[in-house]
């Protein structure tokens, strides 16, 4: 094939797997509320945002946190806060702690309109879903790999969990952090560090993605000050959480969600509680683990790494069912996905050899690659 060819056919391959997710999501959700009935009576979160009487969509998206999310979508600039939870200051601020997801839900609803919600969530939701196989190969192509399907993003734990509630901010946070990721390997740092920031400040989970990279490069280079950057982004998470503490209140760790320093309490706690469907999930997520360290990539396998350190951290509430924690592993599981064979032999660890040798404290802008 001529090179001109293959390259516009690897360009279009992650549109088209796009565009297939992205019509797989929408006919779901099309079934699921044409299929669904409002309920007469609702819990007081939902009353808050929606009123007495909410609509399919409304009742969907307050299945976990989507409620949450819509109700930092009222008030962007945290002014009520702690009475749109009920008064509830600990929970307020905890829930303020992720931003970004109700921004964009407040832009998407034109101001924050409760009439216009509901659907502008569930369209997030497929949106974000949908651009999920560009940024699994745009990390691919970073590393100079092929990916395995990109279709398969809708077996992943996380992804399924988002399909069953809409309205969470997972998905959007695993596409800003593979995006940067990409971003990052090929140079373009300042780019890849302001993903980080924003992606931190949707779920500070997808913090374990930064944190791999930067695990990646001192082993590989031996250099801190080149991974410093990457600081910025648990920065603006923490910068971020002082503000919330100041405008809305004390920000109040849940103990049954982080164990801190007592690894792997939360999982032994919560294994004999797990169904099959958990037990499925579970397994998911060491198979992707195991895939991405068969791969020999030391970027993704400092994204393991940390990913397995934050895992022995969750509490127990996290560990209980599947939809918690296959969402905080979705970024692991489609990192599994870069598991294609190599385009060029050799070149991501060239790469990181190349890095090496140019000046630590450097960030600079390359010479536009070849795409």
């Amino acid at each position: 094939m001529h090179p001109a060819a293959s390259s516009t056919s690897a360009r279009r391959t992650p549109l088209v797997a796009a565009l297939v997710v992205t019509v797989l999501c929408a006919a779901w959700m099309a079934l699921v509320l044409t299929s669904s009935r409002g309920a007469p009576s609702v819990p007081d979160d939902q009353t808050i945002v929606f009123g007495d009487r909410p609509s399919p969509a409304e009742m969907w998206i307050s299945k976990v946190d989507g409620v949450h999310f819509a109700q930092l979508a009222q008030d962007p600039l945290y002014r009520n806060t702690v009475h749109n939870f009920r008064g509830d200051a600990p929970r307020a601020s905890y829930r303020a702690l992720r931003p970004i997801q109700g921004w964009v839900e407040w832009a998407a609803s034109i101001g924050g309109r409760p009439n216009l919600l509901a659907p502008a969530i569930i369209a997030l939701t497929v949106l974000t879903i949908g651009l999920l196989p560009v940024a699994v190969s745009a990390l691919a192509s970073a590393l100079d790999r092929h990916t395995l399907n990109p279709v398969l993003v809708l077996g992943t734990p996380g992804v399924i969990a988002n399909l069953w509630a809409p309205g969470m901010s997972e998905p959007l946070a695993a596409l800003l952090a593979l995006v940067g990721s990409a971003a990052w390997l090929r140079d373009h740092r300042r780019l890849g560090v302001v993903l980080f920031c924003v992606a931190a400040l949707t779920k500070e989970t997808s913090l374990a993605v930064p944190a791999g990279l930067a695990l990646a490069e001192m082993v590989m280079t031996r250099r801190l000050r080149r991974s410093l950057p990457l600081l910025l982004a648990p920065a603006s998470y923490v910068a971020w959480s002082t503000f919330v503490s100041i405008r809305v209140g004390p920000v109040v760790t849940d103990e049954a969600a982080v164990t801190g320093w007592q690894p792997l309490v939360g999982l032994i706690d919560a294994v004999p509680h797990w169904s099959a469907a958990d037990a499925v999930a579970v397994l998911a997520i060491a198979v992707s683990a195991v895939v991405i360290v068969r791969l020999r990539e030391p970027v993704l396998t400092g994204m393991v790494m940390t990913h397995m350190a934050m895992f022995f951290c969750m509490g127990s509430v996290v560990w209980m069912n599947w939809w918690g924690f296959g969402r905080a592993a979705l970024p692991l599981t489609l990192i599994a996905l870069v598991g294609g064979h190599r385009r060029t032999e050799g070149a991501s660890v060239e790469s990181l050899d190349e890095a090496s040798n140019e000046d630590p404290g450097e960030i600079s802008e390359p010479a536009p690659a070849a795409v």
